[in-house]
């Protein structure tokens, strides 16, 4: 289905998903980004998965979703950061959660920066929690690993990345940059 800058995957808010195992690891420990392309088909009545990242295990993993009220939200555990801007407003957004922690050895929710349309987000709600996740080896894209926490997405998904490193607002736009089409300049 037509994407950002291409093909793009429709999910149906049922049961359509991707997932990938097998992925390079990254510790827990370590910096790391998530950057995509959204547009929902309608505005959301629960959560909604973007996808989920690591083991299954309950706080071993990511999520990133946007929530009831739709705004951009980062999970792990009964920890999570929500982003002040609506996103599930079905219209295209681009949305990078960056990761850095701040004490090494005792990453935390905190540390984490939403991005919504190249621009840093205010933390609307925050629920502060150690982050638990292991390994980040495998990822489900479109459903969360327990349907009790999170629904299956119901939009489009296109140019989903990871990065092995916290990524700047000023990365965060070159990645936004590159997956817009260019408009001509009209000389």
């Amino acid at each position: 289905m037509a994407g950002t800058s291409g093909g793009g995957l429709r999910f149906d808010g049922i049961d359509d998903s991707v997932e990938m195992a097998g992925l390079p690891s990254i510790a827990a420990d370590n910096p790391r980004t998530i950057t995509a392309w959204i547009k929902l088909s309608k505005k959301p009545t629960a959560n909604q998965t973007i996808l989920a990242w690591g083991e299954p295990t309950p706080g071993e993993h990511w999520r990133l979703e946007v929530d009831a009220n739709r705004r951009l939200r980062f999970s792990c555990g009964a920890g999570y950061a929500v982003a002040s801007r609506v996103v599930g407003d079905a219209q295209w957004h681009h949305v990078a959660a960056a990761f850095e922690p701040l004490v090494w050895g005792h990453p935390h929710v905190s540390d984490i920066r939403l991005y919504v349309d190249t621009q840093r987000q205010t933390i609307y709600d925050l629920n502060e929690q150690e982050v638990a996740a292991g390994e980040m080896g495998s990822l489900r894209i479109g459903v969360p690993y327990d349907p009790a926490t999170s629904q299956p997405f119901d939009g489009i998904l296109d140019d989903v990345q990871i990065f092995d490193s916290a990524l700047t607002q000023a990365t965060v736009r070159q990645v936004y940059d590159a997956a817009v089409p260019q408009q001509p300049s009209g000389d």
